[in-house]
């Protein structure tokens, strides 16, 4: 049970009070003890925090935030809200089954599925597809995580929108 106990100073204290039926010689007892929780629940409060500044600070990035595995079937784990204005999905359309596939080009769609064996890094570049229909070309800075006790590959990484850049560098090429 949860509850708060006052300390002699006259403060109170999140506390757990624990039972434990026992038999001794025969005379059916109860026996309880109580857990201090403060630091638990501090700590607690702070990690709550911590997540909530780092999630307002990457919805405010322009760019898009991931975390893929990539096999046994590729699925995105995270996608930052900046997906929105860049894809046209939300995070939670794109987010689990289905959702690679939704915005992955059908031509770089290997490339996506070899990010756990290569090195992280920055500069590959990746055609994704908008919900209106056309190309992002994206160029991805990804980094693989270790897969430990039977997890399968991950990648974490971000996206840039490169697509303005890319045309003007085919431009260029084409008047040469």
């Amino acid at each position: 049970v949860r509850t708060t106990h006052r300390k002699k100073d006259g403060t109170e204290a999140p506390v757990e009070v624990r039972a434990v039926r026992v038999y001794i010689d025969g005379e059916d007892l109860a026996v309880s003890y109580s857990v201090d929780l403060t630091q638990s629940e501090q700590t607690r409060a702070a990690l709550v925090n911590t997540q909530a500044e780092l999630e307002r600070q990457i919805s405010h990035l322009p760019d898009l935030v991931f975390r893929v595995r990539t096999s046994p079937a590729p699925e995105f784990s995270y996608v930052s809200p900046s997906s929105s204005a860049l894809l046209g999905y939300t995070p939670q359309e794109l987010a689990g089954p289905g959702g690679v596939r939704r915005i992955i080009h059908p031509g770089d769609f290997d490339e996506l599925l070899s990010l756990d064996t290569r090195l992280g890094g920055s500069g590959r570049r990746m055609r994704f597809i908008h919900r209106l229909g056309h190309v992002v070309w994206m160029e991805l800075r990804t980094t693989p995580l270790p897969a430990t006790g039977g997890q399968s590959a991950l990648s974490e990484g971000d996206a840039r929108d490169v697509t303005e850049p890319r045309e003007r560098e085919q431009r260029v090429a084409h008047v040469r």
